[in-house]
């Protein structure tokens, strides 16, 4: 895929419906605001030739799936992530995937776990 293609991807992905009953509002919101980031950093080099770029969801705001019941357990999920490439081709890619317990009686144990 091109980087020209990313932007418009990340919409639809948003927007489909096999995802979209999984995120939460606020996550969808987030996808389409970081592709619009994206076209306009791809807009502003348009013609320049390949160009460095960087695609970023922080820990701090993840994208966010709705509250799941597995097995008698209240987890959610969430995802965060750093992509970094010039022109079409990835340099970087790292992907936080956090499962998070929702419930008291569940502890962590950092150390160990």
């Amino acid at each position: 895929m091109s980087i020209e293609e990313y932007p418009l991807n990340l919409e639809i992905f948003s927007q489909q419906r096999y995802i979209g009953k999984y995120l939460d509002d606020r996550s969808k919101g987030l996808l389409v605001e970081k592709a619009g980031l994206l076209r306009r950093i791809r807009q502003s080099r348009r013609g320049s030739g390949p160009f460095d770029w960087r695609f970023s969801i922080s820990r701090d705001r993840p994208l966010t799936f709705i509250k799941s019941d597995i097995d008698g357990y209240k987890l959610q999920v969430d995802i965060s992530c750093e992509i970094e490439g010039r022109g079409d081709v990835i340099n970087k890619q790292n992907i936080l995937l956090r499962v998070w317990s929702l419930d008291e009686d569940i502890c962590y144990r950092e150390g160990l776990d």
